[in-house]
């Protein structure tokens, strides 16, 4: 589940989000939200945070999903979740970054 997240984000957030010029990153951000969406109820995942940065700068964020099963709670774009073990996937990418 993470690797596909992060392979959507490497080939959808490199370049697809944010260029100058370019009219359709709304159609495009509609899009890349709708695959998460599909990415969610396929891997039976409650919810996500995301958000998308692209140099010095946030491009888009949003919480998708329910934040809490039995209360309904929707995640936003400012839920807190635990980091748990996803900082592995920080340092792994950073170490990816460097080579």
């Amino acid at each position: 589940m993470r690797a596909l997240l992060f392979y959507l984000l490497v080939i959808w957030g490199g370049s697809a989000f944010g260029q100058a010029g370019d009219d359709d990153t709304p159609g495009r951000l509609a899009s890349f939200r709708n695959e998460l969406e599909n990415i969610l109820e396929a891997s039976g995942t409650p919810g996500l945070g995301i958000a998308l940065v692209m140099q010095d700068r946030v491009v888009w964020t949003a919480g998708l999903g329910l934040a809490d099963r039995e209360s309904s709670d929707p995640v936003t774009a400012d839920t807190v979740f635990r980091i748990g073990s996803i900082s592995k996937s920080f340092v792994a990418l950073a170490a990816m970054m460097l080579v």
